[in-house]
């Protein structure tokens, strides 16, 4: 007896939406079509290191003749903003290799070498572990952020770029995907 008294409500409350929809989808057809607005422009991306690079970019020895290096044009100062940028994921992505392949070793001694550290102690990994745990005014980004390529002598950069020598971009960037920011930022200050 309450089953059939439940299965009416319940046919009763069904019935009562079909209505309800019914009744809205014909205000709906009664409406006028409006065209839509035109689409808004597309929102500005943040630009990934990779994009540095022209397409396709050539395997080029950075220590092969002519000396210019075949990225966009860019400055030191704009690829210095993109290295600050990227910073923390660069650190992060370090710090989890117990062993790192070479060219990101080979990088990481380069960008170090620049930034004034002996090249005998970058040989060890777990030195430069050391000096990306480094805080405040030591730390890789403010030691970045504060480089000034007229305060290096020749010395220095040729230090720096036979670290480079026999790498190309592309094996940086197969490497390691954030170091390949500071790998174009290194060769860049490697021009002089």
């Amino acid at each position: 007896m309450y089953g059939t008294i439940f299965a009416g409500i319940c046919g009763v409350i069904l019935l009562g939406m079909v209505f309800l929809l019914l009744a809205t989808f014909c205000k709906m057809r009664a409406r006028p079509v409006t065209p839509l607005p035109s689409p808004a422009p597309p929102l500005p991306l943040k630009r990934d290191p990779l994009e540095l690079l022209e397409p396709p970019p050539p395997a080029r020895r950075i220590g092969s003749a002519p000396r210019k290096l075949q990225y966009r044009s860019q400055t030191l100062v704009e690829l210095r903003e993109e290295v600050i940028a990227l910073t923390r994921p660069i650190v992060a992505e370090l710090k989890s290799y117990s062993k790192p392949p070479g060219a990101v070793h080979k990088t990481m001694t380069a960008v170090f070498v620049m930034l004034g550290e002996s090249e005998k102690k970058l040989a060890q990994w777990n030195y430069i572990l050391q000096l990306l745990n480094k805080p405040g005014k030591a730390s890789l980004m403010s030691r970045i952020s504060d480089f000034s390529k007229e305060s290096v002598s020749k010395g220095t950069v040729e230090r720096a770029r036979k670290q480079l020598d026999n790498l190309t971009s592309v094996e940086v960037e197969s490497a390691g995907k954030s170091v390949s920011c500071l790998f174009l930022w290194v060769a860049k200050a490697c021009e002089m």
